[in-house]
């Protein structure tokens, strides 16, 4: 690995100064002005995309090239917005550990990431670095479905291949295999009238989706599927018979035959549960994320195990449930490896992340773009 030392005092103050901006999924503008400034400051190409326009957000993807006039062999990538709100964050330091009050999340899903890659950028800036040309992707809203990656303006990324800084599993492992989702939003349709005057003249649609439930496999469905049914709504008051009931979830698989199959399933259940009680109903269903499986002997994946090998870490590929920006860059023909970056229990007030981990992970990228 090239001799680059990392200023710990300096990456974690830039951490803390990331994670004090408050800057949700659609309200990252906050955070994306603050990378703009500093990338501005040094020098680099940067683009704000449209995304966020075409999202209802207020800013966009941040692509920064680091190629001078040679194509971009590698993009590196990590997310701008938190699931929840960091206003009024008070962090502190434990043991070489670094946690919010309780009273808020830290932000380290995505904010380490962001650091990372901006203190990597700024290192090299400074000139000092023989690197490969490559890209950085500031994306925005992918908590709320990985919405900035899906809405990227494509035709300014040039790098075929790289790596996402986003998973919350420590340094070393990396997510090389991940399962399809697909999102579920059901209707059903009975007909209102007086639950204690007339209730034969209704038609009781939560009766309607109880029977659904009953035959909708949720939970694990078998060794690659997983199923669920995670929001009902539906009635009006106790005394009305109900007319509609709707449900919202999701079915995930390493198999797309058995998604297809659990599908055609449920709308054959709810043909037969409608024309049973004498309702109706809706099926709607959209992909959330394209799984996807990297082979251990393609390209990105051989040079991440020798770079993590360089600087101490032992490489272990991971079969993992979630969805990331990863899965948006494979299944737009860019392939894309999620790493850990070790930022523990994301999205609770819990949360937290080591020293150790933020630096090793600034080692590692550092030494992913190191030139041949």
């Amino acid at each position: 690995m090239m001799g680059i030392s990392i200023d710990q005092d300096k990456l974690v103050d830039l951490f803390l100064q990331l994670v004090r901006i408050n800057a949700t999924s659609r309200q990252e503008k906050p955070v994306v002005d603050f990378l703009k400034q500093r990338l501005t400051a040094l020098g680099v190409s940067v683009y704000e995309d449209h995304a966020g326009a075409q999202i209802g957000g207020n800013a966009g993807n941040l692509l920064v090239s680091l190629n001078g006039d040679r194509p971009a062999e590698l993009f590196l990538c990590a997310h701008t917005d938190t699931v929840r709100p960091t206003e009024h964050l008070k962090p502190h330091i434990t043991d070489g550990v670094i946690r919010s009050d309780g009273t808020t999340i830290l932000g380290a899903d995505n904010r380490a990431g962001v650091a990372i890659l901006l203190y990597l950028i700024e290192t090299i800036a400074g000139g000092n670095v023989r690197h490969r040309p490559f890209e950085v992707a500031f994306t925005v809203a992918e908590e709320i479905g990985l919405l900035g990656a899906a809405n990227l303006e494509w035709n300014k990324l040039q790098a075929p291949s790289g790596y996402v800084f986003d998973s919350s599993l420590p340094p070393g492992n990396y997510i090389s295999v991940t399962p399809t989702a697909v999102e579920l939003h059901i209707r059903v349709f009975g007909k209102p009238a007086h639950a204690g005057v007339a209730p034969e003249k209704g038609v009781n649609a939560v009766s309607m989706a109880a029977e659904m439930l009953t035959r909708f496999p949720v939970g694990r469905v078998d060794e690659q599927t997983v199923a669920n049914i995670g929001v009902i709504q539906g009635g009006e008051a106790t005394n009305v018979v109900p007319g509609q009931v709707e449900m919202r979830g999701e079915i995930r698989s390493f198999s797309e035959a058995t998604i297809e199959r659990l599908l055609q399933q449920l709308d054959a259940d709810l043909q037969a549960i409608s024309q049973k009680y004498g309702g109706s109903y809706e099926l709607h269903h959209r992909l959330h994320f394209q799984g996807f499986k990297i082979p251990e002997d393609h390209f990105i994946t051989r040079h991440l195990k020798s770079k993590m090998a360089e600087v101490g870490l032992t490489p272990a590929g991971q079969v993992y449930h979630g969805g990331s920006d990863a899965n948006v860059f494979n299944a737009r023909g860019r392939t894309a490896i999620n790493l850990g970056i070790g930022a523990r229990n994301p999205h609770g007030n819990d949360e937290h992340i080591a020293i150790g981990d933020l630096v090793k992970m600034t080692e590692l990228a550092l030494a992913l773009v190191e030139a041949a």
